[in-house]
């Protein structure tokens, strides 16, 4: 069963940067780590 990143979006600097890791993680592990984006209200 693929690993799903779950990052959530609070427009702060450490949210932005887990997205980014996120983002490049999925990049290099595209076939098993699929990146779920759930945006959190502000």
């Amino acid at each position: 069963m693929p690993t799903q990143i779950i990052v959530g979006i609070d427009g702060s600097a450490h949210a932005w940067r887990a997205l980014d890791w996120a983002a490049d993680h999925a990049v290099r592990h595209p076939a098993h780590c699929p990146v779920v984006v759930v945006p959190i209200d502000r």
